[in-house]
């Protein structure tokens, strides 16, 4: 026990607690001094591991502060080898904003069996304030499809972010060249530009989009500042 505490339960002072939200349910303890790693149901189990252990006694209306994320991105490349890495980076990145104290949430969180992804997506949009959209070497390929499914999420948060309703974040990796992003890794000039030609108007529409916007360059090594960047970014 801290010295001067002496058994004492103390109240915070004209701040809230933030409850650690992690990815697939639970919460962690947000004591900064807490050595257990132990993930809690909800946050009135939290509470009372702070009121036990920490002395510490929250509100008893509990508050996350902690702003609201969702993060989209291309399930599986079309790069071999790297057919996880859109999956890696968009669990990397809900990790670490998850550690920050924010609420981030993926595709794979929270899904009932029966659920329709589009009417989940479209909900968990319209209640976050921020859509990070990661995007890598080929992930817009297939867009050239009007129904592809990561083209409707892109379209759908663009859409929020023009009524704005939403803030949009773009998340690049492995390449600064954004044509890549439809074209894949061939540098074969043929096939290249075949990619841009079968997206079309959509193609061109989203190259100038990103042309125009801020993009935040993905590296597994600057995580830290990455998540500052799109922390900053809130509305």
């Amino acid at each position: 026990m801290p010295k001067g505490n002496h058994g004492r339960v103390s109240r915070p002072r004209g701040q809230n607690i933030k409850y650690i939200e992690v990815p697939g349910g639970g919460f962690l303890c947000p004591h900064l001094a807490c050595r257990t790693r132990r993930v809690y149901p909800g946050t009135e189990n939290v509470r009372q591991h702070l009121l036990n252990v920490h002395r510490i006694d929250p509100p008893v209306k509990l508050s996350n502060l902690g702003k609201k994320f969702i993060i989209l991105y291309r399930w599986n490349s079309t790069i071999r080898g790297a057919e996880q890495m859109p999956a890696t980076v968009a669990t990397l990145l809900a990790l670490k904003l998850t550690a920050d104290g924010h609420e981030p949430w993926i595709d794979r969180h929270d899904l009932a069996v029966d659920s329709d992804l589009k009417d989940v997506i479209r909900d968990r949009l319209q209640q976050s304030k921020v859509a990070v959209i990661c995007i890598g070497p080929g992930d817009l390929e297939r867009c050239s499809q009007p129904d592809d499914f990561f083209r409707w999420e892109i379209n759908n948060a663009r859409q929020l972010e023009h009524e704005g309703r939403l803030k949009v974040v773009i998340v690049a990796h492995g390449t600064n060249d954004w044509k890549d992003f439809i074209c894949g890794t061939s540098m074969v000039k043929q096939r290249r530009e075949k990619a841009l030609r079968e997206t079309g108007e959509w193609g061109s529409d989203i190259l100038k989009y990103l042309t125009d916007h801020y993009v935040i360059q993905y590296e597994v090594n600057k995580l830290d500042t990455i998540s500052a960047q799109i922390i900053k970014s809130l509305p």
